[in-house]
């Protein structure tokens, strides 16, 4: 309670200003209620692997996640991971957001895209709980090095801080998996050619068993990283994973 106010009253004598729009965002991050939901929302995604379904002219309006059938892939091969949580599509602007934090260290946008994922984030916690560890994806130390951060690990650590998500105590994990071989940009290579380059990119350095693991990134595309990183986790022993991200894209 003694917080709520506290930023209530912050509102008040420093709005923030909404990086879209201008105005006062009336929230405690650069984004706007109206314009959030001007955002383009991931609706109808497939509810396993969260790729955006195609619309059809007999169903222009696509049913919410939870109420859709799992796409064709998972249908005839279903995902290691139980489920990937990722609320928006990677369009403009949002796209924007992710590629200024990664290539301009624009880290102002991380509680922007943290509160993008608040909402589902919640839903997600209600409904399975607290998970054991948020693993975000961990990079070569040749990419890291030249990055000067992973994105994902400060995402993950960016969720812990939201205020609305801070009292579940999420902890992360960033060294419970590493990526020992480099693996090529898989930027303009199709679905079979990223499966292929990431099949045995990560090592885990301790057993999980019985545990439930988040792993945290800030867009999926084909899900190859996903795939890989989940299917090292349940051969230590997880009982349960899960894929937290900001934005999904489709891969043909």
């Amino acid at each position: 309670m003694v917080n709520k106010l506290w930023r209530a009253c912050l509102r008040h004598i420093a709005p923030c200003e909404c990086q879209f729009c201008g105005q006062p965002s009336q929230r405690d991050v650069a984004l706007c209620s109206n314009c959030q939901s001007d955002l383009p929302a991931n609706r109808g995604g497939c509810p396993i692997c969260a790729e955006p379904l195609a619309l059809s002219a007999h169903n222009p309006h696509p049913q919410s996640s939870l109420q859709a059938q799992p796409c064709g892939r998972c249908q005839q091969s279903t995902p290691p991971y139980q489920q990937a949580l990722a609320p928006w599509l990677y369009r403009y602007p949002v796209d924007d957001l992710i590629k200024q934090l990664k290539y301009q260290r624009r880290l102002d946008h991380l509680p922007t895209l943290a509160a993008l994922l608040q909402k589902d984030i919640t839903a997600s916690l209600e409904q399975h709980g607290r998970p054991d560890r948020l693993l975000p994806v961990p990079l070569h130390w040749r990419r890291l090095w030249r990055r000067g951060f992973n994105q994902a690990e400060l995402l993950a650590l960016q969720l812990t801080k939201d205020p609305e998500l801070r009292p579940w105590q999420l902890r992360i994990d960033a060294q419970l998996c590493r990526r020992p071989q480099p693996t090529p940009a898989l930027e303009g290579l199709d679905r079979a050619e990223r499966a292929r380059c990431m099949r045995a990119a990560f090592t885990t350095r301790a057993r999980i068993d019985g545990e439930y693991v988040v792993i945290v990134d800030d867009v999926m595309t084909s899900g190859a990283t996903a795939t890989a990183l989940s299917r090292v986790l349940l051969a230590q022993g997880a009982r349960r994973v899960d894929v937290w991200c900001c934005a999904r894209t489709a891969v043909q």
